[in-house]
């Protein structure tokens, strides 16, 4: 499992972040609520956002979500047929968790949990 935060700065051009997710290259994708969910043979992904992930087509298509949002998280759990017994299962289980990003307190919590917190700093390749 692994999470991000991600507070794009009022004097940055650009007000969205994105994922790069070639759809071609899984067996299966699905969206739902505000889940991507991937599948690659015996492989599972699970993609949540804090805001909508919506697709975008501009020079690469069927490749790319972006949440219009300056404040955003995201958290990614892989998972497998053998650690999760089956595809649908993954997905449910994964539905089933509480993911909140508190926009005021800079942190994402999971099943009730501290995750991960944001600290800001100066170091502009954040934005890279």
């Amino acid at each position: 499992m692994l999470a991000a935060i991600y507070e794009i700065g009022a004097d940055y051009p650009i007000h969205f972040t994105h994922v790069f997710m070639p759809t071609v290259k899984f067996d299966e994708v699905l969206s739902i609520g505000q889940w991507i969910f991937a599948r690659k043979g015996d492989g599972y992904l699970g993609l949540w956002c804090s805001d909508s992930l919506v697709p975008y087509d501009d020079e690469l298509a069927d490749c790319e979500y972006r949440c219009w949002e300056s404040q955003a998280a995201y958290v990614c759990i892989v998972g497998s047929v053998d650690e999760d017994r089956s595809w649908q299962h993954f997905q449910e289980s994964q539905r089933e968790r509480t993911i909140v990003y508190e926009k005021s307190s800079h942190s994402v919590f999971i099943d009730g949990e501290l995750f991960v917190s944001y600290e800001q700093c100066d170091d502009r390749t954040q934005y890279v």
